[in-house]
């Protein structure tokens, strides 16, 4: 049976494959991405119960020892070693793979602390200004004064701090034939040393039809594409329209003065150049742009021409380096007040780039933190939930784009002609919640806890345990069917979104939320209680407020300070001792490559800061979080028949 299995071919293509693996994983390795916890310490990352008798690990083969220490108050507390020792793992205070922990809470932080409250994320921001030089020459021409077809062509070179020196190329030739019913043909070719080459045909009909003696109406039919020779089949679009106009006087309604008083127009467009995902707007960018126009034209031979010089240059910075952010935990999500500026807990899956055609948006998901238990007789996992509903939205960031350009035209012949121009376009683009047409975040907002009010904004509960929702609040979302908000079309791309729940675009309202039913009304059932008490509360509602004392600096009067697990038994674990992370930085920068003898590559303290000059772009990131505390010691544990007698604890 064995020399069965062994010669088979099944087996021989999984052992190639294996070792097609294996080869691949040593030549081209895995990427390794930072946890996103944070950092902790290696007393609190790992626990042996004292009952652990099994000397080698069955499933990795470790070597595992287990010693007894000392009873406190029949409670035991024990030494344990482990031999799979990691090549980033770090020493206990007894020693690398010792250790001695009698229990804790650990925090795996996922996004933001579930308890910040305006806590104050700093980020410096730092890269090259992105600047643009460019000269562009071109000619024109026109035969025997008919304007419906002319020629262009232009020459150009261009100068990035980025990507160096390019030369363009670009050419075209446009037709066009007929008065009240007229085409319009054209193809553009640009090439560009960088950007390949593009071709863009276009072909468009126009028609006039009088429908009275005093009005007109006229209608229109466009198609476009884009297509390049690196990128292929950028874009096609197709528009169509119609129009009336209504002349004050009918003597003038068939010499094309009369104003437009009705019109529709409709188009379509795909693009296939949009980028699958695209990166967050961490830092505003100002643009600027200046175009400087001249334009020369003569006629000759019954031919009118023209030459064309054009100069430019844009420039892209950094509206400011550094900026602070206050950032709300999932627990405090009442606490931004809707502000503009907050960073809220949550990411979305598969953010990116979305068109008219995206089939679905991408799921948001509150990025709670994850608290894992370990002590002698209780442990589990446990995360928060809120108990409303309620809107969030990202912080409002603004990018500028300022355009100056500046035209001359001179025609020589005959009579000289002559003009110019001047404009100036200033856009101001913003990313943030919305604010216009809203009519849904004011009536769901989160709600915090007020006095004689047993309603708790979050509770914890133990992960995947499960209980009956009897609450008014599940059968006002429609229970498990998939719904969405209303969207009412204003016209134009206004768009109202309002509180009512529907099954499809089309549908009627299944629901209505509000913020008496977008909240529980009672409390969530769950086997095991879970409570918390902030710093704040402290001293107040502690089990030993003589710990207070012991608290790092950074505490702040929101923050957890205090967790406390209820078993089925009566039984009460208390983790009273907050371990604080005093501070965490995310840094990314820039360096110049260079290895030294043994192989490594070295920076100072230059290139880690906004001054870095290494690289393309100068690049230097840095995020510094606040102190937040990552994990909670064992202070008491308490039998089911404790009774508080002094209130001392």
């Amino acid at each position: 049976m064995i020399e069965k299995i062994k010669n088979s071919k099944l087996t021989k293509i999984i052992s190639v494959l294996l070792v097609i693996s294996l080869f691949a994983d040593i030549i081209y390795p895995n990427t390794a991405f930072a946890l996103t916890g944070g950092p902790s310490q290696p007393e609190v990352q790992s626990f042996q119960p004292v009952g652990t008798s099994d000397m080698v690990d069955l499933f990795s083969g470790d070597f595992k020892y287990n010693i007894p220490l000392i009873d406190v108050g029949g409670y035991p507390i024990n030494i344990s070693y482990n031999s799979g020792i990691g090549m980033d793992q770090e020493a206990s205070w007894v020693g690398l793979g010792w250790n001695i922990n009698p229990g804790a809470i650990t925090r795996n932080m996922r996004g933001l602390p579930d308890d910040f409250s305006g806590d104050l994320i700093e980020k410096e921001f730092s890269m090259k200004e992105n600047k643009t030089y460019g000269v562009t020459i071109g000619v024109g021409a026109e035969i025997a004064g008919y304007d419906g077809l002319s020629l262009n062509f232009s020459l150009g070179i261009r100068y990035n701090n980025y990507t160096g020196y390019a030369t363009e190329r670009s050419g075209g030739i446009n037709y066009s034939m007929g008065s009240k019913t007229s085409m319009t043909a054209g193809l553009s070719l640009t090439s560009s040393s960088d950007g390949g080459l593009g071709i863009s045909p276009s072909l468009s009909f126009s028609a006039k039809m009088e429908s009275a003696e005093s009005a007109n109406v006229s209608g229109s039919l466009s198609f476009g594409a884009t297509i390049n020779s690196r990128a292929g089949l950028q874009y096609i679009n197709m528009g169509v329209g119609v129009s009336q106009s209504v002349a004050d006087d009918p003597t003038t309604a068939k010499n094309d003065e009369s104003g437009t008083v009705g019109s529709l127009n409709g188009g379509v467009g795909k693009s296939f150049g949009v980028k699958t995902y695209v990166p967050s707007i961490d830092m505003p960018m100002k643009n600027s742009t200046y175009t400087l126009n001249g334009k020369l034209g003569g006629t000759l031979f019954s031919i009118d021409g023209s030459v064309s010089l054009s100069g430019y240059y844009s420039k892209q910075i950094l509206a400011k380096k550094e900026d602070k952010v206050p950032a709300y935990g999932y627990m405090y999500s009442e606490k931004s007040g809707m502000s503009s500026n907050a960073l809220l807990d949550f990411n979305r899956e598969k953010d990116g780039a979305f068109s008219r055609n995206t089939p679905a948006l991408p799921l948001t998901n509150f990025s709670y933190d994850i608290f894992s238990v370990a002590g002698q007789g209780v442990g589990g996992t446990y995360r928060p939930f809120r108990s409303d509903l309620g809107v969030i939205y990202d912080r409002s960031v603004s990018n500028t784009s300022d355009s100056y350009n500046v035209g001359l035209d001179v025609k020589l012949g005959n009579t000289a002609q002559g003009g110019g121009n001047v404009t100036v376009v200033d856009v101001n683009t913003t990313t943030g919640k919305w604010t216009n047409s809203d009519h849904l975040s004011s009536r769901i907002p989160f709600n915090s806890k007020q006095l004689d009010d047993d309603f708790e904004p979050y509770y914890f509960k133990q992960v995947g345990e499960k209980a009956v929702d009897e609450d008014d609040m599940y059968a006002s979302i429609v229970t498990d069917d998939a719904v969405m908000f209303q969207l009412v079309e204003k016209g134009g791309l206004e768009v109202h979104v309002n509180n009512n729940l529907v099954k499809s675009i089309e549908g009627v309202s299944e629901s209505t939320l509000n913020e008496s039913n977008s909240k529980r009304k009672e409390r969530q059932k769950r086997n095991q209680d879970v409570s918390v008490v902030t710093k704040a509360e402290y001293l107040t509602c502690a089990l030993d407020n003589s710990l207070y004392t012991e608290f790092s600096s950074f505490a702040k009067e929101h923050h957890i300070a205090e967790m406390s697990i209820l078993r089925p038994d009566g039984s009460r674990y208390v983790y009273g001792l907050p371990v604080y992370n005093k501070i965490k930085h995310e840094v990314t920068f820039s360096i110049d490559g260079t290895k030294d003898g043994n192989n490594e590559i070295s920076y100072s303290s230059t290139d880690a800061s906004t001054d870095n000059e290494n690289g393309k772009d100068n690049y230097y990131s840095k995020t510094k979080v606040p102190p937040y505390a990552h994990s909670y010691m064992l202070t008491a544990v308490l039998s089911h028949d404790y009774i508080d007698i002094t209130g001392d604890g």
